[in-house]
């Protein structure tokens, strides 16, 4: 059954760079490919956007999907995108809200898995954020965390997009250390993407994109990405990939 609750405080998308990186098929494959062996149970997806990572995560092994986003615009997106897709069981419940008010609300109710993509940048005070998704998760829950990495390509499309930073493999290790969290793998993740980010962010100044560019890379660059650093973990990448345990 899909359910839907939305807050009085939903805020209101404007952008198209969700729509875009829905044609990015490869990477969300490649990083549930990643996170699969991590999910069980009841899931919260924080930041769910258009619903492109929650279709795959219900078909995962799910028994429940939280749907978390805070622009109420897109939650009759992500309601049509997963509809049909519980009949294997597993329940929905889509939420307009910030993980802020989610959490608040929300103390008592434990999920197995929280999954955590492209959000903790927008976040001012991110160890309490991390903090909040130790106390949310069950006793040896997991969280999948996607961040920016490399602060020194932070540019024109992080302002845009609201980030306040970008991470360091380390300066990520220790916050999750410091929240409470066992880190059982962090590493760095598509490397040519880091050049590619730091050529629209900072020389072309860029502070969006189009589905063309995210089709072709995902397409054309990404499959050998995957392949190549199937083997080993790059020095550097575009973001930071952690699995980590409550």
């Amino acid at each position: 059954m899909l359910s839907k609750a939305v807050a009085d405080s939903a805020a209101f998308y404007e952008g198209h760079e969700l729509t875009a990186m829905e044609q990015a098929k490869n990477y969300y494959a490649w990083l549930m490919h990643e996170f699969r062996p991590a999910l069980r149970g009841k899931f919260l997806e924080i930041g769910a956007g258009t619903g492109t990572l929650s279709e795959m995560l219900l078909k995962s092994s799910c028994d429940h999907l939280v749907c978390l986003e805070p622009a109420g615009n897109l939650v009759p997106i992500i309601e049509h995108r997963l509809r049909g897709l519980t009949n294997g069981g597993a329940s929905v419940e889509i939420i307009a809200d910030t993980f802020e008010g989610y959490s608040h609300y929300a103390a008592d109710e434990a999920v197995d898995s929280i999954v955590c993509i492209n959000v903790l940048e927008h976040i001012s005070d991110d160890l309490k954020a991390l903090q909040e998704m130790r106390r949310l998760l069950s006793r040896g829950g997991s969280l999948c965390l996607f961040v920016p990495a490399l602060p020194f390509i932070y540019g024109t499309l992080d302002e845009a997009f609201g980030h306040y930073r970008r991470y360091t493999k380390r300066g990520l290790g220790t916050l999750a250390r410091q929240a409470g969290f066992k880190v059982k793998k962090l590493k760095y993740f598509n490397l040519p993407g880091s050049f590619a980010w730091l050529l629209m962010g900072r020389v072309l100044r860029w502070k969006t994109w189009e589905e063309s560019p995210v089709r072709w890379y995902d397409q054309f660059v990404i499959p050998g990405v995957r392949f190549v650093e199937s083997f080993s973990a790059p020095p550097f990448g575009q973001s930071l990939l952690l699995i980590a345990e409550a």
